[in-house]
C-alpha cells in the first residue's frame, strides 16, 4: 500500500467515526430537547393537575374549573412522589419504615419504592423541579444509546439511529418513564448489547439494574427477551457452559496450548 493509499484509509476512518460520533451527540441531545419544557422555571415533570379530582385539592381556588390531562397517571402524584419525598426528607430510616401506609410498613417490602435503585437517589439529592426531568432525559438516553450501540452491529448507522429513536420516544416508553415500568425497559437494549458477545461483568451490572428497578414481571419479560435472542444467535455449548466466566482469546489460546501434545513429545514416562 502507497503513502497515498494509507493516507485516504485514515482519512476515511476518521471521516466515518466523526460521523458514528457526530450521530450519537443527536441521539443524546435529542431526549434534552425532548423534555426541556419540564426543565423550565417553575414547572416540575409531574401530572399535578391530578389532585384536582380529589379532596382537599378539589376545594381550593387554583382547581376550580381545571380538568384533569391525564388521570392515568395517578400512581405518579400519589404514589412514587410521597415515596421519593419521604426517604428524602427522612433519610434512610423512612427506607425501612414507613408510618403512613396501614399502621406502619416497611417501604423495602413494596418493591415498587425501589430505595436501592442508583437512579432513584437523584430524587434525594435534587429539588423535585429537576430530578423528574432530569431522570426522564437521563433514562431515555440510556435507552437510546444502547439501542445504538446494540443495532449498529448488524445494520447500518442510519437504521441503527432510527432504531434508537423508535425505542426510546416509543408511546410505551414515554408513557412508562415515570414509572418503576420504564425504569426496567431502560436496561433492555444494554443487556442485549452485553450478552452477544458476551461481557460477563457488564452483564452482570446491567442485571443487577434491572433487578433493583421494582418491575418483576417487567424484568421477567426483558429476561426472556435476551434469553431468545441469545439463543438465536446459536451460541456453541462451550459458551452456554462458561458463558458466566470472562474468557478472553488468550486465555482460550492458552488452554488449547495445554490440551494438545505437542509431536514427539510422550504424554507420560
Amino acid at each position: 500500500m502507497s503513502v497515498t493509499d494509507s493516507l485516504e484509509h485514515v482519512e476515511a476512518t476518521s471521516a466515518a467515526g466523526n460521523r458514528k460520533s457526530g450521530t450519537l451527540v443527536l441521539l443524546l441531545a435529542a431526549p434534552l430537547l425532548f423534555y426541556l419544557p419540564g426543565l423550565l422555571p417553575g414547572r416540575v415533570l409531574l401530572p399535578l393537575d391530578i389532585l384536582c379530582g380529589s379532596l382537599p385539592w378539589s376545594a381550593t381556588a387554583s382547581c376550580a374549573g381545571r380538568t384533569i390531562s391525564n388521570p392515568v397517571l395517578s400512581d405518579q402524584v400519589f404514589q412514587f412522589y410521597p415515596w421519593h419525598e419521604m426517604v428524602r426528607r427522612d433519610g434512610w430510616r423512612a427506607a425501612f419504615w414507613n408510618p403512613y401506609a396501614f399502621a406502619g410498613s416497611p417501604l423495602l417490602a413494596n418493591g415498587q419504592s425501589a430505595p436501592l435503585y442508583p437512579l432513584n437517589w437523584l430524587h434525594w439529592i435534587l429539588p423535585p423541579e429537576w430530578s423528574y426531568a432530569l431522570l426522564a432525559v437521563l433514562r431515555t438516553a440510556l435507552a437510546v444509546a444502547f439501542t445504538w450501540f446494540f443495532a449498529r452491529r448488524r445494520v447500518s448507522d442510519a437504521a441503527a439511529a432510527m432504531a434508537a429513536v423508535a425505542y426510546g420516544f416509543s408511546y410505551t416508553f414515554v408513557f412508562a418513564v415515570g414509572y418503576p415500568i420504564g425504569d426496567a425497559m431502560v436496561w433492555l437494549p444494554a443487556l442485549l448489547w452485553a450478552v452477544q458477545p458476551m461481557r460477563p461483568i457488564r452483564l452482570a451490572v446491567f442485571t443487577a439494574l434491572e433487578l433493583l428497578t421494582g418491575q418483576p414481571e417487567t424484568s421477567l419479560v426483558v429476561a426472556m427477551t435476551v434469553g431468545v435472542w441469545w439463543l438465536s444467535t446459536r451460541p456453541r455449548w462451550r459458551d452456554l457452559a462458561g458463558g458466566a466466566r470472562a474468557r478472553g482469546p488468550t486465555a482460550t489460546a492458552a488452554d488449547a496450548r495445554v490440551r494438545r501434545p505437542r509431536r514427539g513429545v510422550p504424554l507420560s514416562r
